[in-house]
């Protein structure tokens, strides 16, 4: 059976589809032609100079007398108490709020590890804080002109290390956002410098799993792979300890398991704060909000920032550090 899995993602990597464990009668769908603005199937790339449209697969609304059968993914159990068997439907939507500013390395390769590799239904919404590095802001009007995605300029210039001002505005635009789009059930906020490079195609149902199957969990996000943090990166935090030494306890508990589609994946109760996390609609946005889970490979992600040369920063990481106005970034 794990074998299967694994074979399933393969081929969903490749742009194929597969089906294994549940088998359901498949929707009728009618074909829409759309601007890139929902990210399927397939490895486009963001930063194409213009990708016209692409054809997406659009559910028909079901007939008042005939329900509608969607292929599901199952939380068969977890190991926690209180957590049940949940269902999540392979097509489920969701809206990623990325919160951004100058740094366009990071974010390029944030952006094109999500086209990469998730293979469910998502919507990026970017929440710029007042960027101004030039780069950037032709980056961001490319996008919002030719790909059709939306950028939001914050109005707030403080970060908000004491729960106000951008962050406090960006749950104003999210919450917003949810009453406008009364289907969505879950929706992720993330910085702007967390990459999915070595993730499962299925990561997001996976941690919509999550939250279905264990109520008594308000967000759920990747662990942050440190195995392979370079030496050159050198940055320290407040309390004087590097990356490794300050993130090494989240991986130090002996982890949970979180049975999905028959196989079993490692989780663990560890804490988020604005690093890539997944919340239920009647969940508020904000800093540290528990309790969380965070799931280990192949559901874990990379924060890029970690594998820079802190002597040799890009140029936009220079800009941006000099302008950095309390916000909480490595």
């Amino acid at each position: 059976m794990y074998m299967a899995r694994l074979f399933a993602q393969a081929i969903a990597l490749a742009g194929g589809t597969a089906t294994i464990f549940v088998v359901l009668k498949e929707d009728e769908t009618s074909s829409v032609k759309t601007k890139l603005r929902i990210a399927t199937k397939g490895r486009r790339s963001l930063v194409l100079p213009d990708p016209k449209t692409v054809e997406v697969k659009v559910p028909e609304e079901p007939s008042a007398n005939v329900p509608l059968e969607v292929s599901k993914e199952t939380m068969d159990s977890v190991d926690f108490s209180l957590c049940t068997n949940a269902m999540v439907p392979r097509d489920l939507f969701i809206p990623i709020f990325i919160m951004t500013r100058d740094r366009i390395s990071s974010f390029q390769q944030t952006l094109e590890s999500y086209q990469r590799t998730f293979t469910s239904p998502f919507e990026i919404i970017i929440l710029d804080h007042d960027s101004t590095y030039p780069p950037m802001v032709q980056y961001l009007h490319e996008l919002k002109m030719n790909q059709s995605i939306t950028v939001v300029p914050l109005k707030e210039k403080n970060w908000g290390m004491k729960g106000g001002g951008a962050l406090k505005e960006a749950n104003s635009i999210i919450q917003d956002y949810l009453d406008q789009h009364p289907r969505v059930q879950f929706y992720v906020f993330t910085d702007p410098d967390i990459a999915f490079l070595r993730t499962a195609p299925d990561v997001l149902l996976f941690y919509a799993g999550l939250l279905q199957s264990c109520p008594k969990f308000n967000t759920v996000g990747p662990g942050l792979q440190i195995s392979d943090i370079p030496s050159r990166f050198t940055k320290k935090v407040s309390n004087g300890k590097q990356v490794f030494e300050q993130h090494s306890r989240f991986w130090t508990d002996v982890p949970n398991i979180a049975t999905w589609n028959g196989v079993g994946y490692h989780v663990a109760k560890h804490p988020i704060d604005t690093t890539f996390a997944m919340y239920r609609r009647n969940v508020p946005f904000k800093r540290l909000q528990g309790p969380s889970l965070r799931a280990y490979a192949p559901y874990a992600a990379v924060h890029v920032d970690w594998y820079d040369d802190s002597e040799n920063l890009p140029a936009d990481k220079v800009f941006y550090t000099k302008r950095q106005m309390g916000a909480n970034n490595w």
